[in-house]
């Protein structure tokens, strides 16, 4: 019989074979350039915190922050400040580190501006080169 951990980190790892895009990972750090990597992107709102639901509580907000989600095969170590591109106008800065859940990393992040992103190389499609 399969233990249920087993079955989750099969049914994370079948998530994010579908669902990831490539990234370049730009660590604060390192001298080695960009890793590319295949990430999930999450920027969409993830629900309301503070208050209690139905509550019209003033301090009741919505949470945007994006998260990036890195297989722990594929980057063994995120680092608060490193940087995640996507296009020519879409990057990332690493805020905060979930704790591992022993098959990803999930980065909290705040999306850079336009011109803050124009700082970073970006992967290219092979269609688009």
């Amino acid at each position: 019989m399969t233990d249920i951990r087993q079955i989750r980190a099969q049914a994370r790892r079948d998530l994010h074979e579908r669902a990831k895009v490539p990234a370049f990972y730009i660590s604060p750090i390192s001298t080695g350039g960009p890793i590319l990597l295949q990430v999930r992107l999450h920027d969409q709102q993830r629900g309301k915190t503070g208050g209690l639901s139905g509550d019209k509580n003033w301090a009741q907000n919505i949470d945007v922050r994006p998260r990036i989600v890195i297989m722990i095969g594929d980057l063994h170590f995120c680092r608060q400040g490193s940087v995640f591109t996507f296009g020519p106008n879409e990057a990332y800065k690493v805020e905060a580190i979930e704790p591992p859940d022993g098959t990803t990393i999930t980065a909290i992040c705040s999306r850079l501006t336009k011109s803050q992103a124009e700082e970073y190389p970006y992967p290219v499609a092979d269609d688009q080169e």
